[in-house]
């Protein structure tokens, strides 16, 4: 995880990133499918905030007034992780700001509304609840929150060896943990340094049993899957290239002994060793698998940045545009980075029109963050078609996504888009339960054919 906060207050004023929130929470339940969460609409109606001040008059007084609120509700994100939720900062819409008026030097308060989509991992207390009350910073200014910060960084984390910074502390954020003063015997300055906002929740009403579209993943006879692993460094090494040597490891369990397309100096016995060698660099690979229904061929990077991707993989920008341009499956399995390497990823790769894709991205609450980007995309090279909407499905966390999981979670994609059988329902029902996958922008399987392309019960 890297330092975020300067680039999403950028975002919060220039609306190039989480301020990119006025799409609103999509009323259509059926775009949104999942196994292990509940979907509400939380609706804030009367919250307040403190932060920098910004004269009324001034012609960019609502994007500035706007950000100062995104900066509070951003540590929903963290609230919400404690209650196995997450908000979607992408989708959060600011519906009213108002400045009230002084409240220091260069600070002002605002009273705002909003809404918030907002993903809940099913339990008694989570199923039942008609509404919640956020525990946020009343202030967002660098000051305040540089003392709430160093105050509470120790007591109010979920896990002691986490460390965060005033860049971070939004996404470690658990005012309910079990030391934490914020709620266990606080002290006056503890009431004062937060801001209670209620929100009432309305249930998102869920759509009917849906499916990847395999018969456009099977049209022209072979599955595509490319696959974008990063390099986790872990209490026991880097787990990143654990996960791809293991990913390799598992789908030859699946699928039998692949076909090496490249690099040919590797030994299809050994396969899985050498790529796990950390003193051997095989930070790409061309697989081609045998499967009940034809051809699979599986591209697969191993980055140690996106910063400079190219560093890892000569010529990597190219290489991956040519492995995505015609794939089925792609999926991201790495540091989210508070939303930073989500966003890059979602501009790599190359489209073509016609070509349905489902994008797992397997990162820690990428529900946050989300990439409406890649949908962008996608919605742009089908602009021509009659359901340009019907080319693209994204599965993304509403938790954090426990590295160690990354070969699992890739393989239940990948034996599920080669079956060509299982619906969203059931391929999430297999994937761990800790971190609240859901499928976002499903159009069910509905491309115009006479007759089903495959035996699939509706």
């Amino acid at each position: 995880m890297k330092s975020y906060i300067s680039y999403l207050a950028l975002v919060g004023v220039a609306a190039a990133g989480c301020a990119e929130a006025t799409r609103g929470i999509d009323q259509t339940g059926s775009e949104v499918v999942s196994v292990h969460t509940r979907r509400v609409a939380a609706k804030i109606t009367d919250a307040l905030v403190i932060g920098p001040d910004t004269a009324v008059d001034e012609p960019d007084f609502r994007a500035r007034a706007e950000a100062v609120v995104r900066d509070q509700l951003r540590y929903a994100v963290g609230f919400l992780n404690g209650r196995n939720g997450a908000p979607s900062l992408r989708r959060t819409a600011v519906t009213s700001v108002v400045r009230v008026g002084a409240a220091g030097a260069g600070l002002a308060q605002y009273r705002y509304a909003a809404e918030l989509d907002v993903m809940l991992g099913h339990s008694p207390d989570n199923d039942a609840a008609s509404s919640l009350e956020l525990l946020l910073p009343a202030q967002v200014d660098t000051a305040f929150l540089a003392t709430f910060v160093e105050h509470y960084k120790t007591d109010c984390v979920s896990n002691l060896r986490d460390q965060p910074t005033i860049d971070s502390f939004w996404y470690y954020y658990r005012p309910e943990a079990f030391f934490c003063p914020l709620t266990k015997a606080p002290k006056p300055t503890d009431l004062s340094a937060i801001q209670r906002v209620t929100a009432t929740l309305t249930p998102q009403a869920e759509g009917p049993v849906t499916f990847p579209e395999y018969d456009a993943v099977w049209k022209d006879g072979k599955f595509i899957y490319t696959g974008l692993f990063m390099q986790v460094e872990g209490a026991f090494g880097d787990i990143g290239r654990e996960s791809y040597g293991s990913t390799i490891r598992d789908m030859t369990a699946a699928f039998g002994q692949p076909t090496i397309v490249y690099p040919t100096t590797l030994t299809t016995a050994k396969l899985t060793q050498q790529v796990r060698a950390s003193n051997v660099q095989v930070p790409e690979l061309v697989l081609t698998f045998t499967t009940p229904k034809g051809p699979m061929e599986a591209r697969m990077f191993l980055l140690a940045s996106l910063d400079n991707p190219d560093a890892s993989v000569p010529d990597f920008t190219k290489k991956y545009e040519a492995a995505t341009e015609h794939a089925d499956l792609v999926i991201f399995s790495g540091h989210a980075s508070y939303g930073r390497d989500v966003e890059r990823f979602s501009k790599l790769g190359k489209f073509a029109a016609d070509q349905y894709q489902l994008f797992v991205l397997n990162a820690c609450d990428s529900f946050a963050y989300e990439a409406p980007e890649l949908r962008d995309a996608h919605l742009r090279v089908n602009a021509g078609s009659t359901r340009p909407a019907g080319f693209f499905d994204l599965v993304v966390n509403a938790m954090p996504a426990p590295a160690q999981e990354i070969p699992a979670v890739t393989l239940s994609f990948v034996t599920a888009l080669a079956g060509a059988s299982q619906s969203y329902k059931d391929i999430l029902s297999t994937v761990n339960e800790e971190q609240r996958a859901v499928v976002l922008y499903d159009e069910d399987n509905v491309w115009g054919r006479t007759e089903p392309a495959l035996p699939v019960a509706r």
